[in-house]
């Protein structure tokens, strides 16, 4: 509040505001000032806490446990009767984690890129075993940036450049067909490295 004082004694402090006097007692006025009302002070600038570590679900070690299954069949030897089973198991239990919200993208997108390999390497055996449906696999965003699988691809165009020849559909087609005879450990190299991403941040959250 603002005004003229008028003066003060042990009943009563008088303050003259806008032409009228006002009276308080004592002990409601905590201090008067004269001249220039002092600035408040600063706000207390209070440092935000640290990012909670992410949630430990209990979907997220199951999904890692069923992909690490799948690494476990994916190698030389192995059957597609054997192999295709596998997938389908882990495909439940990875699809009931990603209905979750953890709050921790970067484990959830290692895991969903790991068994997206894993499945399109299912996809693809298939395909060679049926002579079909070679353009879907061939079309798939996930061979661009599967490193292996783009070496199978390239050393495909040197010793048989004729397959390539057509472009668009005819292209996705020949290279579905080469990832379907030949990439089927390709993509199960991308699908260990991206499960090791997973595993390596996973393993670092639970000591946060």
């Amino acid at each position: 509040m603002e005004g003229v004082f008028k003066g003060a004694d042990d009943t009563e402090v008088r303050i003259e505001v806008g032409g009228r006097t006002l009276t308080f007692k004592p002990e409601l006025v905590r201090a008067i000032y004269y001249g220039s009302v002092p600035a408040p002070p600063p706000p207390v600038q209070v440092a935000p806490p640290p990012p909670a570590a992410p949630a430990q679900i209990a979907e997220r070690g199951e999904a890692i446990d069923a992909l690490r299954m799948l690494r476990s069949v994916a190698r030389t030897g192995t059957t597609y009767p054997e192999y295709a089973p596998r997938v389908t198991e882990a495909r439940t239990v990875v699809a009931r984690y990603l209905e979750r919200e953890d709050g921790a993208p970067a484990i959830r997108g290692a895991i969903a890129d790991s068994f997206h390999y894993y499945a399109l390497a299912e996809s693809a055996w298939k395909a060679g075993i049926s002579r079909g449906n070679y353009a879907d696999i061939g079309a798939d965003a996930g061979l661009i940036h599967c490193a292996p699988a783009q070496r199978v691809i390239a050393e495909s165009k040197q010793r048989n450049p004729f397959i390539w020849r057509a472009k668009g559909p005819g292209e996705a087609t020949a290279t579905g067909t080469v990832i379907a005879t030949s990439g089927i450990e390709a993509l199960w190299a991308c699908a260990a490295e991206r499960l090791a991403a997973a595993e390596k941040l996973w393993t670092g959250s639970k000591k946060d």
